[in-house]
């Protein structure tokens, strides 16, 4: 174990990526990263981190801001439920810890939208707690050394990786070991092409011995995405558009979106379409992780005048916390709607 501690931490040392929140053992900033890169690939959320510790700067600014400021600081990452944990994170950290970040990996792990890993992240970097910290990366370099051959997300397995990873873990800096194993698998233990000529571990590492590292990790197969079949109506009076907030049990929750149809069938689907006098959008295609939405883009001119909180000056439709799917459309129609609006 001490050989994989030494190697891996001698690699860390000549080789460790620069990232923003490095410089730092401020468990806040940490945990921010943290919240971003879940889902997020480091280049895509880092343009984030500085947006998010620039409106947010302290525990205490981000508690007391608004949900819905918040939702738009992190328009465009997606899986909108780690803003909205985020959220609640730092209000209770205001309310129950007095504001000071709780240190202690178990207290972590209460916290909302900080699972096991992240706790460990946080403990180990920020306070030198001895708590292995498992991600995907993790997962696929001690498959890989071990040339594990059943399913990782298996209990057995789990309980097996976890394990291993505190074996290895090194007890006076868990916190650059921990970030020498997410960086080793990113950039020598790929997913799909993994350096393993010029891998440190490569004569330690049992799938390379047996030269089954492409087939590791073992995964479950993915479950197939669901089909869904919308028509969004741009309903727009008086120079507003009309824009909807989902309820609790959208995918879209707490965001706004323009008012939809869902259709069981893709025929009915296209049959409405056909129907539609003012189609702008006639189909298209946005991919989630687990759907696959189908949709139409109409216009619907409103007869009544527009009121309440729900109609927005086209400009403003930009500011609100939508998913990305709502500028993606408005880029695509933005031309059609200003004739209209001139009328």
């Amino acid at each position: 174990m001490s050989n994989i501690q030494h190697t891996i931490l001698e690699w860390y040392d000549q080789n460790k990526r620069d990232l923003p929140w490095r410089n730092t053992k401020n468990p806040y900033f940490v945990w921010i990263s943290e919240i971003v890169l879940q889902q997020t690939r480091v280049h895509q959320g880092t343009p984030y981190f500085y947006k998010l510790i620039e409106a947010f700067p302290s525990i205490d600014v981000l508690a007391k801001a608004s949900e819905q400021d918040v939702l738009s600081a992190w328009k465009g990452l997606g899986y909108y439920s780690r803003a909205r944990n985020l959220h609640k994170a730092a209000q209770e950290i205001n309310l129950a810890h007095k504001g000071v970040f709780p240190s202690e990996y178990l207290s972590l792990k209460k916290l909302p939208g900080v699972g096991p890993y992240t706790a460990a992240a946080i403990s180990s970097i920020c306070f030198n707690k001895a708590v292995a910290a498992v991600d995907g990366n993790v997962i696929r370099v001690i498959s890989r050394l071990l040339d594990l051959s059943d399913p990782v997300e298996s209990s057995d397995m789990r309980r097996t990786i976890i394990e291993f990873a505190n074996e290895i873990l090194s007890p006076t800096r868990p916190g650059d070991f921990n970030q020498a194993m997410m960086d080793f698998g990113s950039m020598v233990c790929k997913p799909k092409d993994p350096s393993c000529p010029y891998c440190p571990l490569a004569h330690m590492c049992r799938a390379r011995i047996n030269q089954t590292q492409q087939l590791r990790p073992v995964k479950k197969p993915k479950k197939k995405a669901v089909n869904r079949f919308l028509i969004f109506k741009v309903h727009f009076n008086k120079g507003k558009i009309r824009m909807i907030q989902q309820q609790k049990g959208s995918i879209w929750e707490k965001l706004f979106v323009f008012p939809y149809d869902e259709f069981s069938t893709e025929a009915a689907f296209f049959t409405k379409i056909k129907q539609e006098p003012q189609v702008i959008i006639d189909r298209a295609i946005h991919v989630l992780s687990h759907q696959r939405l189908h949709y139409s883009v109409v216009i619907v001119q409103e007869d009544v005048p527009s009121a309440g909180n729900m109609w927005f000056p086209i400009e403003k439709l930009y500011d609100l916390p939508t998913p990305i799917l709502v500028p993606r459309i408005l880029s695509r129609i933005e031309n059609h709607l200003v004739p209209l609006f001139k009328c």
